[in-house]
């Protein structure tokens, strides 16, 4: 059974996202950076995976960083340098003696094509200076491609992670040497709208007017039931058409919960002695089961704000208006609605505010309102 949950994916694998993906590349190709935002598993790094792909056919370079893992401002320094390598062989060479001055500078000299990029021993000394590395590996994402002659995306996932790492200093950095760059359109991904806003939206924010946002949503019902459809088929797995539609219109189209279901009725029915077709029940009792440890934990962030649990609780329970199912001095609700927005825990879907965790919401039907 060829079906990774959890995971980017490409290709023929990631549907109902054509229309995003062309944007962001007219967008990128016309020099205007993106920012792509959504809350969590909603597929931003598979987009992003997707563009880097299909400009790489079309001769770009391209450079990718993913903040959430990066530790350190040499981290960050260095896994940028890398991934302007990697469109070369240098790559290779530099992994190899980074940590061998001696090595790397012998490297140097008997290279050509390492010409102008001698600041890349400085990640070979004992004690380097992170900052100048830093500012250096931005500015070399846009001068080797220049030599190259080649255009360049540079990508950065969960860049609102940078907080981390001195995130005001930083993305002042950054903005200063991005904005005069030549050949390179960045392309950043984010998951807390808040902490996105206050980079890229606010009028004093550091990367103000710098990209076009743009926001992922559920995907759309018709190509995810031929996606479904289509999987089952080439597993040689039987399917009821209405088991199918009540899987959708549970997930909303979610990608990552819709996959997840995908993946547990293939199981439950090959594990089956007489190959019986799988209940949308079986199957909703072996998903809530496998993401159980994460939910109890996400409810438990929750657990610290009475404002936020009061509003997702009354979100779960599905209440015509929130407002007026929330009638107590104590709860302020047009600050919690914003504040689990900027969180990426709710939504606003035709002028109505939902969670964006289709499953959260029913594990909290189950388990919390009981």
């Amino acid at each position: 059974m060829n079906l990774q949950v959890g995971k980017p994916v490409t290709g023929d694998e990631l549907i109902g996202r054509e229309k995003e993906i062309r944007t962001i590349k007219d967008l990128l190709k016309a020099g205007q950076s993106v920012v792509l935002i959504a809350p969590r598993r909603f597929g931003k790094t598979s987009v992003l995976f997707e563009v880097m792909q299909e400009l790489k056919k079309e001769h770009w370079f391209t450079c990718y960083v993913d903040l959430f893992s990066v530790p350190t401002l040499f981290s960050l320094a260095e896994r940028i340098t890398e991934g302007v390598l990697s469109n070369t062989r240098l790559s290779r060479l530099f992994r190899k003696f980074k940590d061998n001055v001696v090595e790397l500078a012998r490297q140097l000299q008997i290279k050509q094509e390492f010409e102008g990029t001698e600041f890349v021993l400085g990640f070979a000394q004992k004690d380097p200076e992170s900052w100048q590395l830093l500012e250096q590996s931005i500015e070399f994402i846009d001068s080797y491609s220049g030599k190259k002659n080649a255009r360049v995306l540079a990508a950065f996932d969960e860049f609102g992670d940078i907080k981390k790492l001195d995130g005001d200093r930083i993305t002042k950095l950054f903005r200063s040497k991005m904005q005069v760059q030549k050949h390179t359109a960045y392309m950043f991904t984010g998951s807390y709208e808040t902490v996105m806003n206050n980079i890229f939206i606010k009028e004093n924010a550091p990367f103000y007017r710098f990209a076009r946002i743009i926001r992922l949503g559920y995907i759309d019902f018709q190509p995810f039931f031929k996606y479904l459809t289509h999987k089952l088929e080439k597993e040689g797995v039987p399917y009821k058409e209405a088991t199918l539609k009540r899987i959708l219109k549970t997930t909303r189209g979610h990608p990552y919960y819709t996959q997840l279901f995908l993946q547990e009725y293939m199981l439950i029915y090959k594990v089956s002695e007489k190959n019986t077709l799988p209940s949308f029940h079986k199957i909703m009792e072996h998903v809530l089961l496998s993401e159980q440890n994460y939910l109890e934990q996400f409810w438990q962030s929750l657990s610290s704000s009475k404002e936020e649990r009061i509003i997702v609780m009354k979100l779960a329970e599905k209440n015509a208006s929130l407002y007026s199912s929330i009638n107590r001095k104590d709860i302020n609700v047009a600050r919690g609605i914003k504040s689990l927005t900027g969180k990426g825990v709710i939504i606003k879907q035709n002028e109505k505010y939902l969670l964006a965790d289709p499953l959260l919401e029913i594990w909290i039907q189950k388990y919390v309102l009981r």
